[in-house]
C-alpha cells in the first residue's frame, strides 16, 4: 500500500515541476501509511489507514515546511488488496491539497530556473573560468538554494544549469539579471 501511495504522490509532484532526483532533491517527502482491519464478513474487508506526509528543504537544512496526519476509511471490499487500494484511492484527494497549496508552495515560494550558456562571445579557453565564476556567484546569492549543472557539450561550448531560489528574494522572473547585475565581472550578457 505504501508503494502505490508514494507512486500517486511522486506524480503529483512531478506534474507540479518538482525534479525527483535522489542525488539532489529539492524537495523531501516522507511518506508513512499504516492500516488496520475494521470489519471482516466473508472476503469483504473494511480498513482504516493513518496516512503522514512531511515536506522539508534538505538546502536549507531540513527545515520543515509541513506536515499532515489524517485518517481514511476503505469501503467495504472483496479482500485486503482492494481495501488497501480504497485507502489510497481516498486518501489522494487530502494529499494532493496538502501537496498544492498547504505545504510545499505555500510555505517554500521556490521556483527554479534553466539557465542555458553559450560560449560564442567567449574565448574558448576561458569558459571553465567564467563558468566556475557563475556557478560561485549564484552559490554566493542570497535566496540561492541549489544550482545543478544538467547538461554540457564542450564542441559548441553550451552548458545548461538549474538553479532553485526563493522568490521573494528577487524581483518577479527576474532572477538572473539580479545575478549578472551583482557580478558585472562575469561578462556574460542576458539575451531575451
Amino acid at each position: 500500500m505504501l508503494d502505490s501511495f508514494m507512486a500517486a504522490v511522486r506524480n503529483e509532484l512531478q506534474a507540479r515541476g518538482y525534479w525527483l532526483e535522489a542525488d539532489a532533491p529539492e524537495v523531501l517527502v516522507e511518506l508513512g501509511v499504516s492500516s488496520e482491519e475494521i470489519d471482516r464478513s466473508g472476503k469483504n474487508v473494511t480498513l482504516g489507514g493513518v496516512f503522514s506526509l512531511k515536506a522539508t528543504v534538505p538546502v536549507r537544512r531540513g527545515i520543515t515546511l509541513g506536515a499532515e496526519t489524517f485518517k481514511v476509511q476503505s469501503e467495504q471490499s472483496l479482500g485486503e488488496e482492494a481495501a488497501q487500494a480504497d485507502l489510497v484511492r481516498i486518501a489522494m484527494p487530502r494529499a494532493h491539497r496538502w501537496i498544492g497549496g498547504d505545504a510545499l508552495p505555500a510555505d517554500t515560494a521556490l521556483d527554479a530556473a534553466i539557465i542555458h550558456i553559450k560560449g560564442a562571445e567567449l574565448d574558448p579557453s576561458e569558459d571553465r573560468r567564467v563558468l566556475a565564476g557563475f556557478i560561485q556567484a549564484v552559490q554566493g546569492t542570497d535566496g540561492t538554494l541549489l544550482i545543478k549543472e544538467i547538461s554540457r557539450d564542450d564542441q559548441v561550448r553550451s552548458y545548461k544549469f538549474r538553479i532553485v531560489y526563493v522568490k521573494g528574494k528577487f524581483p518577479p522572473k527576474r532572477f538572473l539579471e539580479t545575478v549578472l547585475t551583482a557580478h558585472p565581472e562575469l561578462q556574460l550578457t542576458l539575451i531575451p
